[in-house]
């Protein structure tokens, strides 16, 4: 997925160029690497990597696939364009020579460009079709069959304010026919297929690290035999979140402004608007209708090292817990950390990023300088700010160990107050896999802010891991558990502090830092590493996280006057 935030141009130029190395080594891996370590399991069938298979054939072993489908939430101006190419390789079989029998590939892409606003009333589709093949050269012969497909397209608008679209990209194989067997289906296929998307102007948002608003859209995405991959963002990009919370309520329209230094590259000024009040839900007793019992286990690790400890792992059986029961010792995993307050309404209440304004934050964007608060709510505020967004954890696999552990590293830095992590994952028996770097049994991931103060004593209990820490070693018993899990680090930063004055004063102020990173288990080189810093609030707090880079959080608080 790539995104530009320039104006509505024409598009012009390659916007794939960029990300095409990373998919090549991916498109080629199971071609031009085969066969090395035939032993290995995942070498036994040639090319297994996005394969998508002639329906007739995925009829008759339906542990294959025929299509797959894309989703992701992005924001595009109304005159944005798409642009999406589908690549694949398509098997040609070689014969004679002095070379034995074999089949070969060829580099095939169908490119689909489209105004968004085209896509919002219904599903658009685009056939495509590869002509059979076949010529002799040198005493070679070599042919290719024919290959039928489709991408389907749609654009969903969400609810919310934000303005934010789901894509749904499907791309489909439809070559007719009958096959032999799998090495007979494979020339009729559409080997290593992948598909590059692309906004001009517009941006996608990250599927591990979403803003905070975005979260619930980002989760009710389906991807089925693909997952998207920011691959052209920025190296680095910040976050901020702004709340002005007062005990005043305003006059009038509620009308307020944090005016910022000019070395973040926003404008003079970001707006704090007031949200609009949330409908009430009724209340009923009893459970909902439709509601099921929860299926399926959630095995819970916990600890750096090369193994897990004893007891491990804590198994919750969902199926054998009676409905709205809360499963044993699940409280006590999930209350041992004190989070900061953030304030989310009062009489006098306004936010950023918002419906109205929720642009990006450069990447080269800098908190350091002047910040003013101005609202018809709130006295006038004002601090100055001297630590910079935190720089990049870094976050990465930094190998595996013959046992299948998986060692990983991440990038100190002297103002963090401590690092922690966690990780999501699942197995094929349904079963939820989750794991904490803390020495206890967590069920609530530590990935907010915490203040300095309970960061030290959360080290003291095992919970965080020290500053001066490094490394820590993801067991073989969770790799084994769940070998695709989605890992997260955080490391907690400072928190500044301002006041009109040292006693009864009119409104304070505070800053919190945070930098955090993701990466899936296994795809290192293809994570998408998060920091987030500062945040003046006016009453703050941290939240956010980005994609690719450094982390911020402005979050300005402002006393209840």
């Amino acid at each position: 997925m790539t995104g530009r935030p320039s104006s509505g141009a024409t598009p012009t130029g390659d916007p794939f160029a960029s990300v095409r190395e990373v998919a090549d080594a991916l498109l080629y891996e199971g071609y031009v690497l085969y066969p090395y370590r035939a032993s290995s399991g995942k070498n036994t069938n040639r090319w297994q990597f996005g394969v998508l298979m002639p329906p007739g054939y995925v009829a008759d072993d339906p542990s294959e696939r025929s299509g797959n489908q894309t989703e992701m939430v992005f924001e595009a101006d109304a005159d944005a364009t798409l642009r999406v190419r589908t690549r694949f390789l398509h098997a040609q079989h070689r014969t004679g020579g002095d070379q034995p029998e074999w089949d070969e590939a060829v580099d095939r892409q169908v490119d689909v460009q489209v105004p968004i606003a085209e896509l919002s009333a219904q599903v658009r589709e685009w056939p495509f079709a590869v002509d059979a093949e076949a010529g002799d050269s040198a005493g070679v012969h070599r042919e290719a069959r024919a290959i039928a497909g489709a991408i389907a397209i749609g654009v969903t608008e969400l609810p919310g304010p934000f303005g934010a679209r789901r894509l749904t990209v499907s791309v489909e194989n439809r070559t007719a026919g009958s096959f032999r067997g799998r090495d007979d289906a494979l020339r009729s296929a559409l080997v290593a297929a992948h598909t590059f998307c692309a906004l001009e102007p517009g941006r996608f948002l990250s599927m591990t690290d979403p803003p905070e608003w975005a979260a619930l859209d980002v989760a009710g995405c389906r991807n089925d035999g693909t997952w998207p991959v920011l691959g052209s963002a920025p190296s680095v990009m910040h976050t901020i979140d702004l709340k002005l919370a007062s005990r005043t309520k305003p006059a009038a329209a509620p009308e307020a402004n944090h005016l910022i230094p000019p070395g973040l590259q926003m404008g003079p000024r970001l707006p704090l608007i007031t949200p609009a009040a949330p409908k009430p839900v009724k209340e009923t007793n009893g459970l909902p209708p439709g509601y099921e019992k929860p299926k399926g286990r959630m095995l819970i690790y916990w600890g750096c090292g090369e193994h897990a400890g004893a007891g491990q792992p804590t198994v919750i059986d969902f199926s054998k817990l009676a409905a709205g029961q809360v499963p044993p010792g699940m409280a006590a995993m999930a209350n041992f950390a004190r989070t900061a307050k953030v304030p989310h309404t009062a009489p006098g209440f306004g936010e950023w990023p918002n419906n109205k304004d929720h642009r990006p934050v450069p990447a080269s964007g800098s908190l350091i300088g002047q910040h003013k608060v101005e609202g018809n709510y709130s006295p006038p505020i004002g601090f100055t700010l001297a630590q910079d967004f935190m720089p990049a954890l870094n976050l990465r696999q930094a190998g595996s160990l013959p046992s299948g552990a998986a060692r990983l590293a991440w990038t100190t830095s002297v103002t963090a107050t401590g690092y922690a992590l966690v990780m999501f994952g699942g197995n094929g028996s349904g079963d939820v896999v989750m794991w904490s770097s803390a020495k206890s049994a967590a069920t609530t991931p530590l990935l907010d802010y915490l203040p300095p103060a309970e960061v030290k004593r959360l080290i003291g209990t095992g919970h965080v891991l020290a500053p001066n820490v490094s490394e820590c070693t993801l067991p073989a018993e969770v790799a084994k558990a769940s070998p695709a899990g989605m890992i997260m680090g955080i490391g907690y930063g400072p928190e500044a502090n301002f006041a009109e004055a040292p006693k009864a004063p009119k409104w304070v102020a505070k800053a919190r830092y945070k930098t955090t990173a993701s990466l899936m288990l296994g795809m290192p080189d293809m994570s998408e590493m998060q920091g987030e810093p500062a945040q003046p609030n006016n009453q703050p707090q941290p939240k956010k996280k980005k994609k690719f880079g450094l982390g911020d959080l402005l979050q300005g608080a402002v006393p209840h006057p």
